[in-house]
């Protein structure tokens, strides 16, 4: 309680309960509340300003029976109250002296029961500034912190000392002994401190949880952490990037403070070279893309691997509105002309190359460069290497130099010339002119009258719309004519080449021995030099000449004719006619009912009938022929040896022929001269019967079923039996064989049946056009 004392003498209280009676006819004064509000606002100010100040003087308490202090210069006097323990269930009763207040000015008085007052405690108030004086000396942290030593968590040497302590004594008068009104100055010990902050046996830690035993400075030694890749910047095609320590380790942290580095770097591509405390990475001519380097940082103790992310791009060179003159790197470049006439030398690497509007000159160089000539009448050479070119706009030439290329020579007459490699040429509009040079070309001429040069090589040749001038070259090489119905001219050349009218759909007429081709498609072609022609969807009719020919109906119902020489014949589909001609000459009639005519050249060929019904044709013979459907085979003096597959029907000559058919059903016609039709088992049973036809047998031709010859019989006596035949002599072991005839108005015909097995199933018959009376005799 504040104690105000007034210059004027109060009267002596005869009973100090007095003071807290209310007197009726007094009126009391407001003035003492306002300023007791007043100062004690003022006191809270000061005491939140100098709380150590409050501190001290509370700290400051004047032994029993000695005399209180004079108050120092400067400060008003101020009534402080001793602080005891109150007890916590008070009971009343004679108050103690010790328990008397102090500062009241009267005695200790005896307080009867049920008045019971307990002790108002007043904060100490300053009515001044106080004069404080700090001494720096000693200076000490606050006690919640203390003394530590700065260092990494682990056994690594270094570090310095954190200071502890509290923070420095305030001097607030004489005799003042104590430097720590917190209890932790000198002399003040706490048994259960074991920290030099004095805050208990966990000590002052200044963590969230100030005892949390992870964060033990005694821990073992952590790993470094790393967040994320590390992203570099990119660098161009010959350009080298200096790659520092620091940046491998951005964002890398140790959580120990230790010193980091790295080790066992690897790049994806290109080079990478240390540089004192530094790499450089450096790429190479066809360098491009993303490259990423690979590394561990370490601490000394533990390792993390990282890595390191950048691009190499392509340098840019551009030119202004004028005539400019731009030099490319050894390395892949962005180059752009803009409008002028241009002279540009890409050098070495990838270069991508635009010319702009203008007469442009540019030299690509090596590397495989992409290069847009733009308008106007520019000339360009790709160099070495897979060059793309297009000219554009304009009258321009075009030279892809070695490599494969592929060149466009868009609108305009242009120039193309393909150069060493297998290029690829395309005059688009035009009247150009496209020269394949070396290699295995391809040639487009497009629109307009053009003119094309294979060279050297296999090549391929398509003349467009327009009436062209195709030359093959050297070379076996391939010709397709357009469907644009001009007069064309094509020259295979030397080597073997093709004349292709596949396109076709309503036929067209090729013979090469005339020179000539025609259609309704294609115009009046002049021809020459070819070796092999293909026919086109509709019904078409291709003739060879003297040499080895290629010839291809395709669809359609075509007729082929080899001609001489050595001829490949292929009827495709529809119901071909195919004539080998002389030579040995291998003919495949293909799908549908084709009818091969073999030549009689005495050379072996081969004939294969294909899918659907196929005739094979001896009846130009006259020597006589022998066909075995069974063995593939057909020899005779004027036709040779002939490899023989996929027929159904088989005619012979003038001869005397001789047919075998075995378990497949055939159809024969012998023609003149007295044939032989023979009919043998089939190596595996049938699961119906195999039927067989002689389309014109007559007197003199003869059935041979096992070792039975059955031949007409030429007699008046029409009444003679079938049975007959056998004679007395007939054993049932032998081979059952029957006869019938079947006539109707529109039949008549005579049926052969026979079990050439012993089954008692017929499982070969024969049918004669016509009705005939046979008779079988055993034969040799």
């Amino acid at each position: 309680m504040i104690d105000i004392r007034g210059a004027k003498a109060q009267a002596q209280e005869t009973d100090p309960a007095d003071r807290y009676v209310l007197k009726d006819g007094e009126k009391k004064s407001k003035t003492p509340a306002i300023v007791t509000m007043f100062l004690l606002g003022v006191a809270l100010y000061l005491k939140s300003v100098f709380p150590s100040l409050t501190e001290a003087v509370e700290g400051k308490r004047p032994a029993d029976g000695e005399p209180e202090g004079e108050p120092e210069p400067g400060m008003a006097q101020t009534a402080s109250l001793d602080r005891p323990a109150l007890d916590p269930e008070p009971t009343g009763g004679t108050a103690t002296e010790g328990d008397s207040p102090r500062g009241s000015g009267g005695g200790n008085v005896e307080l009867l029961p049920p008045a019971t007052f307990t002790r108002i405690e007043s904060p100490v108030v300053g009515y001044f500034q106080p004069e404080v004086t700090v001494d720096w000396t000693g200076f000490k942290a606050p006690p919640a912190i203390g003394a530590r030593t700065a260092r990494a968590a682990n056994d690594n040497p270094g570090g310095g000392t954190i200071p502890g302590g509290d923070f420095p004594p305030v001097t607030d008068g004489p005799g003042d002994g104590d430097t720590d009104p917190g209890g932790n100055g000198p002399g003040d010990t706490d048994p259960g401190d074991t920290d030099p902050g004095g805050n208990g046996p966990c000590g002052g830690c200044p963590d969230e949880d100030p005892c949390d035993d992870d964060e033990d400075p005694q821990s073992g030694n952590r790993t470094p952490r790393v967040a994320g890749p590390v992203y570099l910047m990119d660098v161009s095609g010959c350009a080298i990037l200096a790659i520092g320590l620091t940046d491998l380790l951005r964002n890398a942290v140790d959580p120990d403070g230790d010193t980091l580095s790295v080790r066992n770097l690897t790049v994806s591509s290109g080079t990478l070279t240390q540089s004192g405390d530094g790499w450089v990475f450096q790429g190479g001519p066809q360098l491009l893309g993303p490259v990423t380097i690979t590394y561990e940082i370490t601490d000394g103790e533990f390792t993390v691997s990282q890595t390191a992310h950048f691009s190499v791009v392509k340098s840019y060179i551009g030119g202004t509105g004028g005539d400019d003159t731009l030099l490319g790197t050894m390395c892949a470049d962005d180059i752009d002309g803009g409008d002028g006439d241009d002279n540009i030398d890409g050098r070495a690497g990838n270069d991508v190359i635009a010319g702009g509007r203008g007469d442009d000159h540019i030299v690509a160089g090596s590397g495989n460069d992409t290069v847009f000539g733009g308008a106007g009448n520019d000339i360009v050479f790709g160099g070495a290497g897979n060059d793309h070119i297009s000219g554009g706009a304009g009258n321009d030439r075009l030279f892809g130099d070695d490599g494969d290329d592929v060149i466009f020579g868009d609108a305009g007459d242009d120039l193309l010339r393909g150069g060493e490699g297998d290029d690829l040429l395309s005059g688009g509009a035009g009247r150009d002119i496209l020269k394949g040079d070396a290699g295995d070309d391809v040639l487009d001429g497009g629109d307009g009258n053009d003119e094309l040069h294979g060279g050297t090589g296999n090549d391929v040749l398509v003349d467009g719309s327009g009436e062209d001038a195709v030359y093959g070259g050297s070379g076996d090489d391939h010709l397709i004519a357009a469907l644009d119905g001009s007069d064309d001219v094509y020259d295979g050349g030397e080597g073997c080449d093709t004349i292709d009218y596949s396109a076709s759909t309503q036929g067209v007429s090729i013979d090469l021995e005339e020179g000539i081709a025609f259609g309704a498609e294609t115009g009046t072609d002049t021809i020459s030099g070819f070796e092999a022609a293909s026919g086109g969807s509709g019904d078409d009719e291709i003739t060879g000449n003297s040499g080895n020919n290629v010839l291809s109906g395709n669809g359609g119902d075509d007729r082929i004719d080899g001609q001489c020489g050595h001829d490949v014949i292929s009827g495709g589909d529809g119901n071909d006619l195919l004539i080998d001609g002389s030579g040995e000459d291998v003919v495949s009639g293909g799908s549908g009912d084709d009818y091969l005519i073999a030549a009689l050249d005495g050379d072996n060929d081969i004939y294969d009938g294909g899918e659907g019904c196929d005739t094979l044709d001896y009846s130009g013979t006259s020597e006589g022929v022998t066909v075995n459907l069974v063995s593939g085979t057909a020899c005779g003096l004027e036709i040779g040896d002939d490899a023989i597959s996929g027929f159904e029907t088989v005619q012979g000559g003038s001869g005397d022929d001789h047919f075998v058919a075995g378990g497949e059903a055939a159809v024969f016609i012998g023609g003149d001269g007295e044939n032989t039709f023979e009919f043998v088992p089939a190596d595996a049973p049938s699961p119906s019967p195999v039927i067989h036809e002689i389309m014109d047998f007559k007197a003199g031709d003869r059935i041979r079923i096992s070792k039975y010859d059955i031949f007409e019989k030429i007699c008046d006596e029409f009444e003679d039996r079938f049975e007959d035949i056998y004679g007395d002599g007939f054993d049932d072991d032998e081979v059952a064989i029957r006869y019938r005839n079947d006539r109707t108005d529109e039949v008549d015909r005579t049926i052969i049946e026979a079990d050439l097995n012993n089954d008692d199933i017929y499982e070969t018959t024969i049918t004669l056009n016509g009705n005939h009376i046979l008779i079988m005799v055993e034969h040799a």
